[in-house]
């Protein structure tokens, strides 16, 4: 659909909207389902953070691997077009690589807050995809009806 907008067409056959509205929204929910499968498990690793998070290897384990979720949040954020996500899970990043590169330990509080801000972000993803999911139905509504 974008192509044709891009190419000059100037209509557009209802069926190729809701092509297009249907893929944006099952791309939308996988990044949801992501998101709630992976934010708890980054969210249970951050502890280890901590300057009192235990032995060293255990938390270089955890944050390796909470690197690698960050960065898979931050690309999935990316191709639903969640800029807001993208940001956040960018700055986790560079945060998370900061630790692993210098390790470095963080304050309990500084861990808490990150984990706080976290947790808004998984309600925040919620609420954009919920927000979409509104929208297109507003959408969908604008289409005769047998067409959907």
């Amino acid at each position: 659909m974008e192509g044709q907008v891009q190419a000059g067409v100037e209509r557009i056959d209802a069926t190729v909207i809701q092509g297009y509205l249907a893929r944006v929204s099952e791309a939308e929910e996988l990044f949801l389902k992501v998101i709630d499968e992976r934010v708890p498990e980054i969210f249970k690793k951050m502890s280890a953070l901590k300057i009192d998070g235990g032995e060293t290897s255990s938390r270089m384990t955890a944050l390796q691997g909470s690197l690698q979720d960050v960065a898979r949040l931050r690309i999935e954020a990316q191709q639903v077009n969640a800029g807001f996500a993208m940001m956040f899970f960018t700055g986790l990043h560079s945060l998370l690589t900061v630790v692993a590169q210098r390790r470095v330990l963080l304050a309990a509080t500084r861990v808490e807050s990150v984990k706080a801000r976290l947790h808004v972000m998984g309600g925040a993803i919620r609420q954009w995809v919920e927000h979409g999911r509104a929208q297109r139905a507003a959408i969908d509504q604008l289409f005769p009806a047998g067409r959907s």
